[in-house]
This record gives structure tokens, C-alpha cells and sequence, in this order.
């Protein structure tokens, strides 16, 4: 956690990445208390711990990435992403994007294993679950029908609109401000553009996040450089690496 406006957000955000966890910021002692206490009764509410997740590519794709900023080990077949710990009854959101090239054979084809591996925080014992991937390969003029899945799209422009907070703040720190409104501008009307394809929950929740983009872009415009960088950084690590964390009832 970052108290007050006089730390590092850059060197915080690398700690917190680092170490599985959550990058906080507070100005004031009431706001710090809370955020400390949410933080403790998280950890009490905890299933399951030293969660990670292993993409193995079929022969099939020559890539994959992850689009949320975590921490990632390249392997000789895929990805490790590193989850962290998981609440009781906590989901998380991961993009996932495979480089696939054109296949000479049409119909089911597995283009990845997924291998959740994690201890049971009551059982004190790991565990691993394995599910493949497939998509459905489809000649070329019938894939150019199809309609993109409006739930992928919103989450690629959500996240990418994470991405350009996280640029935003790095520019900010180093007295870009002109940089920073411009990247935070352009995110906004990307945000307006995938409202458009959005069904009415995904709508609510764009429209929710290019506000908080334009209050951020407001005060990094009219000179308060230093709390925007930091509330930049902070609210775009929680809503990239914690993704679909549903708020714990405290």
C-alpha cells in the first residue's frame, strides 16, 4: 500500500506484481484502515492458495499471450501464469489469444490444454485440474461470416483500456503530461466504440469505467500529476489482475 502522495507508484506496482498481490493507495488514515482491514479479511475467507495456471499450445499454434497484467514464465509449450489466492466463491477473468495459422483440415481441433494447479487451503493438498481448448475450424468464407462474441470483445477493450492507464501513470511519473491526457483520450473513445457491441451489463460496466478514465484525465490535465499517476496505477492493477473479483462482504 502507498500512503500519501510521496512514494514510488512505479516501484510499488513492480512489489505488488512481484509478490501475487494488490497495489493499494491511500491519502488519509481512514482510508488506509479500511483498505488494510480488507485486506486481512480476504486473506481469513481464503480457499485456496499458490494458484497457477499452465497453457500448453497444441502443434497447432505457434503462440498465445495473456492480455491481463500478471506475472507470466514462457515455457517450452505455452505460458505459467501465476494466480495467486483465490476467496470462497471468487471468480477471475483471463484473456487469452492464440496465434493460430491457416489449417488444412476442418471441424473440432484442440488447440490448447488448460491445467489449473493450486493447494487446497482446507485440505492443505494440491490439486490439479486439466481442460482442453478447442475451436471449431471452418472454411474461410463461412469464418468470414461470423460474428465476433460481444463478451470476448468487451473484455479485450476493458483490458486494454488497463493498459493504457498503466501507460498514462509511467508517463505522468516521468512529467509527460501531454503524453498521458492523449493516451487516456484515445482510450476513452475506444471505451464509446465497444459500448456500441455491448450487451447491457458489459454497457454499464464500459460506460462506468471510461468515466473513471475521464476524471483521471481531468486531474492529470489540470496539473494534479502526482495523485493521477498513483490512482492510475493502483485502480488499473486491481481491475487487470484481479479481474471479476467479486467484492467480499465485509
Amino acid at each position: 500500500m502507498g500512503y500519501g502522495l510521496g512514494y514510488d507508484e512505479r516501484l510499488l506496482s513492480a512489489v505488488a506484481k512481484g509478490g501475487r498481490g494488490n497495489e493499494l493507495f491511500a491519502e488519509d488514515p481512514d482510508q488506509a484502515g479500511a483498505l488494510i482491514a480488507g485486506e486481512v479479511d480476504g486473506l481469513l475467507s481464503q480457499t485456496v492458495q499458490a494458484a497457477s495456471l499452465l497453457v500448453r499450445m497444441s502443434p497447432a499454434v505457434k503462440q498465445v499471450a495473456l492480455a491481463n497484467d500478471m506475472v507470466v514464465s514462457p515455457t517450452p509449450d505455452g505460458l505459467l501464469v501465476e494466480l495467486g489466492g483465490f476467496w470462497a466463491d471468487e471468480e477471475r477473468k483471463l484473456l487469452l489469444t492464440f496465434d493460430v495459422p491457416g489449417l488444412s483440415s476442418h471441424g473440432l481441433t484442440q488447440v490448447a490444454t488448460l491445467e489449473l494447479t493450486y493447494v487446497d487451503v482446507p485440505l492443505m493438498m494440491e490439486q490439479t485440474v486439466s481442460l482442453p481448448l478447442h475451436v471449431n475450424v471452418v472454411p474461410g468464407d463461412e469464418a468470414a461470416g461470423r460474428i465476433s462474441n460481444p463478451f470476448v470483445l468487451t473484455e479485450m477493450a476493458f483490458l486494454a483500456a488497463q493498459a493504457s492507464k498503466r501507460e498514462a501513470s509511467r508517463r505522468l511519473s516521468e512529467g509527460d503530461s501531454f503524453g498521458a491526457v492523449s493516451r487516456l483520450r484515445r482510450a476513452h473513445e475506444a471505451l464509446s466504440d465497444a459500448m456500441a457491441e455491448a450487451s447491457p451489463e458489459a454497457h454499464a460496466e464500459l460506460e462506468q469505467e471510461a468515466g473513471v478514465i475521464d476524471q483521471l484525465r481531468s486531474q492529470a490535465e489540470h496539473g494534479d500529476m502526482n495523485r493521477s499517476a498513483k490512482r492510475l496505477s493502483s485502480d488499473s492493477s486491481t481491475k487487470s489482475r484481479q479481474r471479476g473479483r467479486r467484492p467480499h462482504n465485509r
